[in-house]
């Protein structure tokens, strides 16, 4: 009597096989997806603090383009490293490399009440999505933080919150 196995039982162990590496590779998937989530969330939180120490030693926040992304170092972003140098080593960067998906937007003039600022960034993981939702800004896909109190929407200003 032969000992071996059949073509038929090795193509079911490894179809078997197959099958649990692409559910080990979706859940690793959406796993690096929340840590880069997370990630972007702390970048987030060192630029609040490097901006409200700006604050204050200025009394007021940098005041460039109203609306800069980080892939815009002509248009702001470069200029808002540079003031916030003092503070924080440098701005942050995605975790994939992507090019603007960091956002600083500024409300201020001599005619606001309440000049302030809100950073963004656009959530990848699922996980996140709730937590974008809920963070009281205007974008549900986006993760948004921004000084206290936050903007009045009553008076049709983007709420951006903590």
């Amino acid at each position: 009597m032969k000992k071996g196995f059949t073509l038929i039982e090795l193509l079911v162990v490894l179809a078997v096989i197959g099958l649990l590496a692409a559910i080990v590779l979706v859940s690793l998937n959406s796993s690096r997806a929340k840590a880069r989530d997370l990630v972007r969330m702390v970048n987030l939180t060192e630029m609040k603090k490097a901006l409200e120490m700006y604050y204050a030693d200025h009394g007021s926040y940098p005041n460039f383009y109203s609306y800069t992304n980080s892939s815009d170092c002509g248009v702001g972003w470069c200029d808002l490293e540079t003031a916030l140098a003092p503070y924080i080593k440098e701005l942050p960067q995605d975790p994939l490399g992507l090019q603007g998906n960091y956002y600083f937007h500024y409300d201020g003039g001599e005619a606001d009440d309440y000049p302030g600022y809100g950073i963004k960034f656009k959530v990848e993981g699922p996980e996140m999505a709730d937590l974008a939702a809920n963070d009281g800004g205007c974008f549900a896909n986006y993760y948004e933080v921004g000084p206290e109190p936050a903007y009045d929407q009553a008076l049709g200003i983007c709420s951006w919150a903590d």
